[in-house]
């Protein structure tokens, strides 16, 4: 109805705020596809289509309840931000510095009693990475890693402390044929 709404003058979605309460859809009838690899590759586009690429934030540094609660408020107000990750993510109560600062300090002690001393953390990873306890697209990667860099190989054997031919039982056919092909065989 992308045509219908523009000869009516009516307003349609530049911009997708909040992805659960999508304006796209809500406005927007037909087909809708919706990309979450936040790739972008030519596609063929008819008149009628709309495009609406929608980049949310990425990685910052540092510890997210350290942030200031200006500068969180700010993105808030900017519409860069909604309101519940200002609270699960920042610890920011939205118009309230002091209750913002109580939150962050139930968010360290609720962190301080999951705590896991280090050592006995990786004792429980070392376990996870023997047992090849990962979804299998990370399986294979570190599979891959392995037969690619003898040198990668030894680092991570040695880190978790595995037998020196450790490595997962995965097939790596794009690893294998590289290997074929530099070894001359095909």
């Amino acid at each position: 109805n992308f045509f219908e709404l523009v000869e009516r003058g009516e307003p349609y979605p530049v911009h997708e705020p909040d992805p659960e309460n999508s304006e796209l859809e809500s406005k927007v009838t037909g087909s809708h596809q919706f990309d979450i690899e936040t790739t972008t590759l030519p596609e063929l586009m008819r008149q009628g289509d709309l495009y609406l690429c929608c980049f949310r934030g990425a990685a910052g540094l540092g510890d997210p309840i350290e942030r200031p609660y200006e500068s969180v408020m700010e993105d808030l107000d900017g519409d860069f931000l909604l309101a519940r990750y200002a609270e699960s993510v920042y610890g920011v109560v939205p118009g309230d510095a002091g209750a913002t600062a109580g939150r962050r300090d139930e968010i360290r002690n609720e962190r301080a009693d999951r705590a896991v001393p280090v050592r006995e953390w990786i004792d429980k990873e070392r376990e996870r990475v023997q047992a090849g306890d990962f979804i299998e697209p990370v399986k294979r990667m570190y599979a891959e890693s392995m037969r690619l860099s003898d040198r990668w190989a030894q680092e991570f054997r040695e880190f978790w402390d595995l037998p020196d031919d450790f490595d997962y039982d995965i097939a790596t056919p794009q690893v294998d044929m590289s290997l074929a092909m530099q070894n001359g065989s095909q």
